[in-house]
């Protein structure tokens, strides 16, 4: 299995379904542009984690994050 990777060193390069933590609870989460604004994601603007299977923001800081296993055949 991956390796935790620090969400101060690293982030998700486009919007897909990770593991995060805030080391108190686990996420399905997507780190992605929050939808407000003209429909154009920005670096500096918008960005979050968000709840994979809700769609609502994640309240919490996220320190870490992997990439999920692969679905079993």
């Amino acid at each position: 299995m991956s390796e935790w990777i620090p969400a101060d060193k690293e982030l998700p390069g486009n919007p897909r379904n990770v593991l995060a933590t805030d080391t108190e609870g686990h996420y399905v989460a997507i780190y992605w542009w929050d939808g407000a604004g003209d429909g154009a994601p920005r670096p500096d603007e918008g960005l979050q984690w968000i709840d994979g299977s809700t769609g609502d923001p994640i309240d919490s800081h996220i320190t870490h994050w992997m990439e999920l296993p692969e679905v079993p055949q």
